[in-house]
């Protein structure tokens, strides 16, 4: 081989590996798990009824919060509130429930309490009730974006109205209002809450005169925000061992 060419075969030497490479060469694809599909990511968020449980002393009594991202009120999430009428809880004061979401499926009875329903939405299920002894005393207020009521509902307040103190005593603030799909108005909505009560079956009360309110509508919600400013600065909240009279 002369000089000339070795002189070319070196030159053309890494041409011809990279062609020895290239008719070698594999196809090697790097293998990733699957991930959550969208539906079970949203389920995964929507099963999420982890909550926080705040208790503070309230003279012979405590103030008690449930806030998380979904707050469900039912004989297994929140067993030590679903009560029958007979054994009403006499120990809170003030029962404060603060969601994205927040889902009533049970009956919960107190003697007396201040009951806030503080959430972009609620849903009473069938099953639901508020159930006080002593309504006299007691206040009820419910700021929610959206609120949907179960069609049926029977006897979802489940007291005598007439015995509450003031016009102050139940009231609800929403955008929007339902039964089931339907889309209902204030007044409907009065209505429904007045037919809910045990105020039917006593012939000497004017049910129309019970002292219950509602508001729909954008402007109405205005006192959400009001409600969730409060929520957050009530007060410094402390644990203490909810073991028997907590969940």
């Amino acid at each position: 081989m002369t000089r000339k060419s070795r002189l070319i075969a070196i030159l053309l030497l890494p041409l011809f590996a990279q062609a020895a490479l290239a008719g070698n060469e594999k196809t090697c694809r790097i293998s990733q798990p699957d991930g959550p599909t969208k539906n079970e990511v949203t389920k995964r968020w929507d099963d999420d009824h982890k909550y926080d449980l705040f208790v503070r002393a309230n003279g012979t009594r405590k103030d008690v919060t449930y806030r998380g991202d979904i707050v469900r009120i039912s004989t297994v999430d929140t067993a030590s509130l679903a009560r029958d009428i007979s054994s009403p809880r006499t120990d809170i004061a003030a029962l404060t429930l603060d969601a994205r979401l927040v889902i009533w499926d049970t009956a919960i009875s107190f003697d007396t309490v201040n009951l806030n329903i503080v959430a972009n939405e609620l849903i009473v299920n069938e099953g639901a009730a508020l159930r006080l002894s002593q309504p006299n005393g007691s206040k009820v207020k419910i700021s929610v974006k959206k609120a949907t009521f179960s069609p049926g509902l029977r006897r979802f307040l489940n007291f005598f109205a007439a015995d509450a103190s003031g016009p102050e005593f139940f009231r609800v603030f929403a955008d929007q209002a339902y039964i089931g799909a339907k889309a209902i108005t204030q007044d409907d909505l009065v209505s429904f809450f007045r037919r809910s009560t045990l105020d039917g079956i006593d012939p000497d009360v004017t049910i129309s005169n019970l002292p219950l309110s509602a508001k729909l509508g954008k402007l109405a919600t205005l006192d959400l925000k009001a409600s969730l400013l409060n929520s957050l600065w009530t007060g410094i909240f402390q644990r203490e061992d909810c073991s028997n009279a907590c969940d």
